[in-house]
């Protein structure tokens, strides 16, 4: 385990001491240079590319440190700032330091957050199932210090701490291959790692055909592996909780309409309700004010003899509320749908539903960002405002009228997909605007694109990345 510590000294007993700045570096060098009793040559300064993101090292060996200095005359933006810091942590992948400084000279809170919370996101590697692990360079790790400007404004800031591994946590989630991360296995390993200010209650198969939520067991209906819808309380859930949902699909096979090519990565198709577990354990470990429902139906989407056919018609937990199955692919939606139509009972103040819902939004977004929408402008432009902030993006697309009509059956309800419309990925969210409760504020996220790396990148290892979880923390502890 790396031990993690935030502090206003700089500690000499360092292998790796990292300099983070941006404009007016030179008072800060001064003050290193006093601190630590050491004189960095001018070469070294005047090497540094006043114009881009840049990293220099020297070795002094008294004290055997390695500097990374960046520079931005041209602005500091949260972007520069957070892929500085991603850049120093992979750098020192490549090196034996077992200890750790990094220094940053701003006050600026979301700065701040943006270098911790990158720093320790940009040193993760997922090295469960490899037998070397132990030469691993993140087993060598032991401690890192973040060394930072004594300052009311930047109070509360070992959160940053706490959301960095529950993040990487929902990332060991999301890593692990679905012939271990099963529906129970996920089970245990939430109930095992949640804070005891978190309130369980299971409902199993047996439960869930007594409520009818046939959406959701008919996903599960090919699979030999149970199924569950797991319901998550924090702070007085009687008062007009905030709903959260989360698509936990262990591993999307596409049902009969069976994916093409490879999907190997399906294993990560519960990544919504893994990121919307660690929400919820980052809003109790750092005692957030307000109260949440989280909501995961954990289901595995396979064939065999049970298995939902196309065509098949379900009736949804709303009796009144038939499903045309056009396209067994598109089952997260209908998990997702029988979730908004349950919540009402819990007269939320407002909804928000997490999957890696459509193939459509990593084709338009790639891996850069994820698709919004919401039926209230007023939180679109304070989750979008906050993303900036955390450097992950977002892009709205629109709910627009015609695509809603689309999602009409002409023998249900409503068809999961509409192939006509062509609009993939607007189109699974016009269907889940049928099944949002009337009145009731809701933002659907489609995070597909940004879910899963499949290659190493210079930011970030492959595998998952946990995105999404520090905007959506962020915006939820200030409404």
């Amino acid at each position: 385990m790396i031990s993690y510590k935030i502090s206003h000294t700089i500690d000499k007993n360092v292998d790796c001491f990292i300099f983070l700045f941006c404009d007016k570096y030179e008072d800060e060098i001064k003050r290193v240079e006093k601190q630590m009793s050491i004189k960095f040559p001018e070469s070294f300064l005047k090497d540094i590319n006043k114009n881009k993101l840049d990293i220099k090292t020297m070795y002094l060996d008294k004290y055997s440190i390695i500097l990374a200095g960046m520079n931005f005359n041209k602005g500091c933006t949260f972007e520069k700032y957070s892929e500085s810091s991603s850049l120093c942590a992979r750098y020192i992948l490549n090196h034996k330091f077992q200890n750790i400084a990094l220094l940053c000279n701003s006050t600026n809170i979301d700065i701040v957050r943006l270098i911790i919370e990158n720093f320790i996101l940009g040193i993760y590697e997922y090295n469960t199932y490899k037998k070397n692990a132990e030469n691993k360079q993140n087993n060598l790790i032991k401690n890192i210090n973040f060394i930072l400007p004594k300052s009311n404004k930047l109070t509360n800031i070992k959160n940053s701490l706490i959301i960095s591994e529950n993040i990487n946590f929902a990332r060991d989630l999301i890593n692990t291959p679905a012939n271990d991360c099963t529906s129970d296995w996920f089970l245990k390993q939430m109930k095992k790692n949640a804070p005891k200010s978190l309130k369980f209650k299971i409902y199993n198969k047996n439960n869930l055909i007594k409520m009818g939520m046939n959406l959701i067991l008919s996903v599960n209906q090919g699979s030999k592996n149970p199924v569950y819808l797991v319901e998550i309380h924090y702070g007085n859930t009687s008062n007009n909780p905030i709903v959260l949902i989360g698509k936990g699909v262990t591993f999307d096979s596409g049902g009969y309409n069976l994916k093409h090519s490879d999907f190997s990565d399906m294993k990560t198709d519960m990544g919504g309700a893994a990121i919307i577990y660690e929400t919820m354990c980052t809003l109790a470990k750092t005692n957030a004010k307000g109260n949440f429902i989280a909501l995961l139906p954990l289901v595995e989407n396979m064939i065999n003899e049970h298995a939902t056919r196309p065509g098949d018609i379900i009736t949804s937990y709303d009796k009144n509320i038939t499903v045309e199955i056009n396209d067994t692919d598109a089952e997260g939606r209908l998990i997702i749908a029988d979730s908004l139509l349950f919540s009402k009972k819990f007269n939320p103040k407002l909804i928000i539903d997490v999957a890696t819902l459509t193939g459509s939004a990593s084709y338009m977004l790639g891996d850069q960002g994820s698709i919004l929408m919401s039926n209230n402008d007023k939180y679109l432009k304070k989750i979008m405002n906050i993303s900036e902030k955390t450097n992950e993006k977002i892009w709205q697309m629109p709910l627009w009228n015609n695509f809603i009509e689309m999602t009409k059956s002409n023998i249900a309800t409503f068809r999961n997909v509409s192939h006509e419309a062509k609009a993939g990925a607007i189109m699974a969210g016009a269907f889940l605007y049928n099944f949002v409760p009337k009145n009731v504020d809701w933002i659907h996220l489609d995070i597909a694109g940004v879910t899963y790396l499949s290659h190493n990148s210079k930011y970030r290892t492959s595998g998952a990345t946990g995105e999404s979880l520090r905007f959506l923390y962020y915006f939820l502890i200030n409404l």
